[in-house]
């Protein structure tokens, strides 16, 4: 099996798990808006916003650091997971004491289940990045089924019987998570080999010195992507900020199948970066990513308008012509994290830090400018915008590392489509020709990723 293949088989195998699950989790919030008013959706937004923030920023990125070091390893794993253990505990130690104080302080609401979302989320991206590193990339997919049957479930448990509103959907993401992390832990048999008297403080600052260059990199991107959420609150009121997150959810689509290619990707291109036609490979897989997630957009675009219409109350139908920028944005981040596996290869992680750096301020500068003469649709500009600087610096920056050739011509037509879609979606509010336009898309879609879409079924029907 060549690389490609390879990278392709990978790919299928973190789909399979993953794409059907995360459409769940996408469209189980919307779903709920039947039963969530716009000010509770908001709150639950905020809260979920923040813990994923400051899940990273508690354990100071060391997943990131974990997955980088036992990715290349062929087994011994034991030493370096137990080191990752030890200095979790210590970390989250540090945190807790810091966040309580801060609580005792400000009394803001919701502290504990916020505190134990951030502590089981850090542990959980910890659990997932250990279970990537050991190649166990089948049962990576199937916790992610297991996650999304029992967030999914719970969510409308607690919702609609229930009637716990924001709080039902928080305690449904805090308890699935839990339940993912004890099968990861039984079922991974690398982690039965971890023992805290294993750990190593020299592997504890190699980690450190990897992962503490992300967090400006992970908080720029909280602000790239969420500090809008401030500006509507502040601007607009915390219910704008309910249909800011219903709009925010369908553009997940194309961060979703960015991920399943990342997750991929990652791994391949660790062990690619060595190869003396590295330049050429990269090259390669960024033009069939670019091309495939820029066409999805055709299709998303007027599809996503017909499920905001049909299958969401009418306090959130305004929602529609906002995604359509979102998913701009989205797609500019999809690129911007190809870019930025580079960073990961060449272990120079604090260049990914200075570019998102560039884009939180541009993020931080056009949310606060555009949200009033734009409302919602500004926020969604800032995002979009900010999301394309990030990608272009990388482009220019990472060049350093590897040299991966654009093509343009064929990326900015595409491009000029989804906009000509955009215009279309915002002056369009019946079904049928929204509907219409989802096919055209789709047709299109085929017809661009036609040598992908062949070769996927090709290897799909050789391992029945």
């Amino acid at each position: 099996m060549d690389r490609s293949e390879r990278l392709i088989k990978s790919t299928l195998v973190f789909a399979v798990g993953t794409f059907g699950s995360k459409v769940l989790v996408m469209l189980v919030i919307p779903f709920c808006t039947h039963y969530v008013d716009t000010v509770g959706m908001g709150t639950y937004d905020l809260i979920y916003t923040a813990s994923e923030l400051l899940k990273t920023v508690a354990v100071l990125c060391i997943p990131e650091a974990l997955f980088r070091w036992i990715v290349e390893q062929t087994g011994g794993y034991e030493d370096m997971l137990s080191t990752w253990v030890l200095l979790f505990l210590m970390l989250i130690a540090v945190f807790s004491a810091a966040y309580w104080g801060v609580w005792l302080a400000l009394r803001f609401q919701d502290a504990l289940i916020l505190y134990a979302m951030i502590v089981t989320g850090a542990l959980y991206l910890g659990v997932q990045f250990g279970v990537r590193g050991v190649h166990r990339n089948k049962l990576f997919a199937a916790q992610g089924i297991l996650y999304a049957a029992i967030m999914c479930t719970l969510s409308f448990l607690f919702v609609i019987p229930f009637s716990m509103g924001y709080q039902g959907l928080l305690l449904a993401i805090l308890l699935a998570t839990v339940a993912a992390i004890v099968f990861c832990v039984l079922k991974t048999t690398e982690f039965r080999g971890i023992r805290l008297d294993l750990a190593r403080f020299e592997d504890m600052r190699k980690m450190l010195r990897y992962a503490v260059p992300l967090i400006p990199n992970q908080v720029s991107w909280w602000c790239i992507t969420s500090l809008g959420r401030l500006a509507i609150v502040g601007f607009l009121g915390v219910a704008a900020n309910g249909i800011y997150a219903v709009a925010s959810k369908f553009p997940s689509a194309v961060t979703m199948l960015s991920s399943i290619f990342q997750q991929a990707w990652q791994e391949q291109a660790v062990l690619e970066y060595s190869a003396s036609d590295r330049d050429l490979f990269f090259t390669r897989v960024f033009g069939v990513l670019a091309r495939g997630l820029s066409s999805a957009l055709l299709v998303l675009l007027p599809a996503t308008a017909v499920f905001i219409l049909l299958f969401t109350e009418a306090d959130y139908h305004s929602a529609k012509n906002l995604t359509s920028v979102l998913y701009v944005g989205a797609l500019f981040s999809a690129f911007s994290s190809f870019y930025g596996t580079l960073y990961m290869c060449s272990v120079k992680t604090e260049g990914a830090a200075s570019t998102t750096i560039v884009g939180a301020v541009v993020a931080a500068a056009l949310n606060f400018t555009l949200v009033m003469p734009l409302g919602l649709l500004g926020i969604g500009v800032a995002v979009a915008v900010s999301q394309l600087v990030v990608w272009v610096v990388r482009v220019f920056q990472t060049r350093k590392y590897a040299v991966i050739v654009v093509r343009w011509r064929e990326l900015l037509l595409i491009l000029a489509a989804v906009c000509a879609e955009i215009v279309a979606v915002y002056n369009t509010n019946s079904v049928g020709p929204l509907v219409a336009l989802s096919l055209l898309g789709g047709v299109a879609f085929v017809v661009l990723n036609r040598a992908l879409v062949v070769k996927a079924i090709s290897m799909a029907k050789g391992r029945q």
